[in-house]
């Protein structure tokens, strides 16, 4: 939040830059709802709770468009309003075509069930639902393999039975850390650069770069590439947890649009912009001081001694060694996939933004709380079930997308995956719970 004298300079046309220590969080989906007062208005269709979409070549995708101009065709940066629809890393703009859709999917079924609520209370109510369906996703899924199910638990961050759970604590204040977005950039080296898509019928169709996509929305929407890539996302493997990364990330980045960016080099770049501390100093946060890291042999705990070598060789002092450098440099947490200064990061932010939340899906006592039943059908939130929802054609689907293929976790038929049974938000008495 900027300063009265910082306005006043702003106001005065004199451009200063301030660092930024806490942005929004996007944990309630404000790539979809919009975190500035007043934004979700060029998005809202304001008729039965949806959000605005238009349909270019059979596929329903996300729009703030007028009614005479189409976001997603190729002429969309000419027309200026593809910045209010998803332009970024091919995963983020595909997750959030999905979950546009779903918004629009539990609104049709919630007018339906409830034929006199308004389009005020279907959309606040579908908003609530994506939102907590999304969550539920993110740290019971997702995170929980990441991190480990017993970790999170062990944390506070996730409960240990599906039951109501209530972990606001208003002395914790919102926000979400630079750290937490800047340490998420380590799962460049896991990210393989090239994709293989397939058609509904599970036929291979060919490989693609994945560079060639990204800060192109607009090319999810021609020739079935949203089919082929949703087919395909859910059966490739990422690259390994390893020290490597993939050619493309490391000398073209961006495509077309540069012919030679190296995204890891840009990754540690960042961390001088914002001025982080040096990586010794977050080992000391994250081990409560119990260990001084003030030397490189204090690392032997965490790295390869070929790592601390590597090290050595570009740095002088341990003090110097920048915080991604370090992160690379360190073995992978026993139960979790990410090193231990990630995990530190990560669980920081997340036991933050749970405890801090007034309006957190599992508080029992938050304003306009789930009821028992309705809960009950939060707890069944997946990936796989939002994919058989929205997700392009796809009619089978392993339970676990985030895991692969395999014993245990093997393709079924989506009338087989859990979904949401949204008749616990039929209203009996038709009033609005807005």
């Amino acid at each position: 939040m900027a300063s009265k004298d910082q306005i006043d300079l702003i106001t005065n046309k004199i451009i200063i830059v301030f660092q930024i220590n806490l942005a929004t969080t996007n944990f309630d989906l404000s790539m979809v709802y919009y975190y500035a007062a007043g934004s979700i208005q060029q998005t809202r269709a304001f008729e039965g709770g949806r959000l605005k979409v238009e349909v270019v070549e059979d596929g329903i995708f996300p729009s703030a468009a007028n009614a005479n101009t189409t976001c997603f065709l190729k002429e969309a940066f000419k027309t200026g309003c593809s910045r209010n629809v998803p332009n970024g890393l091919i995963g983020m703009n595909m997750f959030i075509v999905w979950v546009w859709r779903f918004h629009n999917l539990i609104a049709d079924t919630l007018a339906k069930l409830n034929p006199s609520w308004d389009d005020e209370t279907l959309f606040n109510t579908a908003r609530d639902i994506n939102i907590a369906h999304f969550l539920q996703i993110m740290f019971y899924e997702f995170y929980t393999i990441i991190l480990g199910r017993e970790n999170m638990i062990k944390e506070g961050i996730i409960g240990c039975d599906n039951g109501f759970r209530d972990p606001y604590d208003p002395k914790v204040l919102p926000g979400l850390s630079t750290e937490f977005g800047y340490a998420a950039r380590w799962f460049h080296i896991t990210q393989d650069a090239r994709q293989r898509m397939y058609d509904k019928n599970n036929n291979f169709i060919d490989t693609v770069a994945i560079i060639n996509y990204s800060l192109r929305s607009q090319n999810l929407a021609f020739n079935k590439t949203m089919e082929g890539l949703a087919h395909g996302i859910h059966i490739q493997a990422a690259a390994a947890f390893d020290d490597t990364v993939h050619p493309d990330l490391a000398d073209l980045g961006l495509g077309g649009l540069q012919r030679s960016f190296d995204i890891l080099t840009a990754d540690l770049s960042k961390g001088r912009y914002f001025g982080f501390a040096p990586y010794s100093q977050y080992r000391d946060f994250c081990t409560d001081y119990t260990i001084k890291h003030e030397k490189f042999e204090d690392l032997n705990y965490l790295m390869r001694p070929s790592k601390i070598e590597e090290l050595q060789r570009v740095y002088k002092d341990l003090v110097d060694v920048e915080l991604m450098a370090g992160i690379w440099s360190e073995n992978l947490m026993e139960g979790a996939w990410v090193p231990p200064t990630i995990y530190c990061i990560i669980v920081n932010q997340l036991k933050r933004s749970v405890a801090s939340n007034r309006h957190w899906y599992e508080r029992p006592n938050r304003p306009h709380a789930f009821t028992e039943a309705q809960f009950h059908e939060i707890r069944k939130a997946s990936l796989a079930g939002l994919l058989c929802a929205v997700g392009d054609g796809i009619s089978e689907i392993q339970p676990q997308v985030f895991l692969r293929i395999g014993p245990g976790n093997n393709k079924m038929g989506c009338e087989n995956i859990p979904r949401l049974d949204l008749t616990a938000w039929k209203d009996p008495i038709s009033d609005s719970r807005y």
